[in-house]
């Protein structure tokens, strides 16, 4: 369940046993019907998740990650996934940023631009990912010590 809701960008903050919800089922049957021969789990206490995307957009601002998405998908054809130190050399550019928009005059600065991304906001991107696959990384061990799939290993938790 953990798993699939990291999968789903999601991280639930606080995985304790207590935060965990066994009831009879399946939930496909009515209440009389179910069991604890097929249990059904929920997760509880969400006060302390977090959704990937929020954390991106505080990281970079929402106007650039929707300009990041777009140039992703008006490129979909020629992106391939790859490291972020690979992307900023195969997708960087360097445009003139003159204030018309369109860089006709070439009167302004120099602007790395990278994935559709001014270099700063693509740096800011690249940490705020990087900073949530730490997260997922952490919470997936949580999830493993909790369950106890992993005893041997030292705790985080002091």
């Amino acid at each position: 369940m953990f798993i699939n809701l990291h999968h789903a960008g999601f991280i639930q903050g606080s995985v304790y046993p207590r935060n965990i919800l066994i009831q009879p089922g399946p939930l496909t049957l009515p209440p009389s019907k179910r069991s604890l021969a097929s249990p059904s789990f929920r997760i509880i206490d969400f006060g302390r998740a977090e959704y990937k995307l929020d954390r991106i957009r505080r990281a970079i601002g929402v106007p650039a990650w929707e300009q990041y998405k777009q140039w992703v998908e008006d490129h979909a054809d020629l992106v391939v996934p790859v490291g972020e130190a690979e992307a900023e050399k195969r997708y960087s550019v360097t445009v003139y940023n003159d204030g018309d928009g369109e860089g006709k005059e070439k009167t302004g600065k120099y602007v790395k631009m990278v994935m559709g991304l001014e270099e700063p906001q693509w740096k800011s991107l690249c940490k705020a990912m990087n900073g949530w696959a730490k997260l997922v990384k952490e919470a997936d061990r949580d999830v493993q010590e909790t369950l106890g799939y992993r005893k041997n290993l030292p705790s985080r938790r002091g």
